[in-house]
């Protein structure tokens, strides 16, 4: 079975996702001083022309594209999706599409959620890891972009949210530092 037949009719939320050790070291080295990130001028870019005070600005590191390593740092997070997903009985084969880091910095915007988004048009898996414990909830819609607002989840350090990707969601601003490791599966 392929990650993409997989049904997910609502999305996981996994606490203790990895080994409280190896979720420590990340959390060290994604916040560390030498992690190497790139600032983005505003996270979602699906909306041009927003106010200022609707812009959340970020940091972004890429891991990996169209399973392509990008960052020295791959073979540190290429692990995790495997290790999550065994750890709560799901072994699927699966491909990493996408891999990258988003690191929210503090701001307050006048929105409840930065754009709603889907991280890509073809079928796929998202899942979600936490890096640290913070606020600035991840929110989860449904199939339509307008939909209602179905779940959010709170970030916490060591916990996964894995959802299909045809659901719109989005993050939101944060009064602390917000850390995540996006993936995208096939």
């Amino acid at each position: 079975m392929k990650i993409t037949d997989y049904e997910l009719p609502t999305p996981l939320v996994i606490d203790d996702a990895l080994p409280e050790q190896h979720a420590s070291f990340l959390e060290s080295v994604i916040l560390g001083s030498s992690f190497p990130w790139t600032f983005i001028g505003d996270i979602s870019t699906l909306t041009k022309n927003k106010p200022i005070e609707d812009i959340t600005y970020a940091f972004m590191h890429m891991y990996a594209v169209h399973g392509q390593s990008q960052s020295s740092y791959y073979d540190l997070v290429k692990p995790l999706p495997s290790i999550i997903l065994q750890r709560i009985g799901i072994n699927i084969d699966f491909n990493i599409t996408m891999c990258r880091s988003f690191l929210h910095v503090r701001q307050n915007t006048n929105n409840a959620y930065d754009q709603i988004h889907r991280d890509d048009e073809n079928d796929h898996i998202v899942l979600l890891y936490y890096v640290n414990d913070t606020d600035g909830d991840t929110h989860i819609f449904g199939t339509e972009y307008e939909s209602e607002l179905f779940m959010r989840v709170t970030p916490k350090k060591n916990r996964a949210v894995i959802f299909n990707g045809n659901r719109f969601h989005a993050s939101s601003s944060t009064n602390t530092v917000r850390a995540i490791i996006n993936y995208n599966l096939i």
